[in-house]
């Protein structure tokens, strides 16, 4: 998947690009709610689309999947909005609800559908 044509989504749906880290990750805010949404890059080269969403949407995910499966936490110093707790080691690291999308289309209905609540 090509990160330019993956970006130009977020931008259709109202996102703006805050940040960039060259390796690893996109920063994204909601122009309509100010909420961050992450792209992951290196998933684009196995063929899908990891975004991580505050971790305060781990309800509305498992809402979503109906289950009680574990929500799959992203752990990363690159998620600079995100809040921070400590997991394996002494200090503690930013984590966010991390979500696949396996096409183009599929992320711009999710960012499309998915309205973003103020909590």
């Amino acid at each position: 998947m090509d990160i330019d044509q993956v970006k130009r989504v977020f931008e259709s749906k109202g996102f703006v690009q805050t940040r960039e880290n060259p390796e690893s990750i996109v920063e994204f805010r909601s122009n309509e709610n100010g909420e961050y949404v992450y792209l992951k890059k290196d998933q684009l080269r196995s063929g899908y689309i990891r975004i991580v969403l505050h971790p305060k949407f781990g309800s509305v995910y498992r809402a979503l999947v109906g289950d009680e499966r574990d929500i799959p936490w992203n752990r990363s110093s690159n998620l600079y909005q995100f809040p921070e707790r400590v997991h394996t080691g002494k200090s503690p690291i930013h984590y966010g609800l991390s979500v696949e999308m396996y096409s183009e289309e599929a992320l711009a209905a999710f960012l499309a559908d998915f309205q973003f609540p103020k909590f």
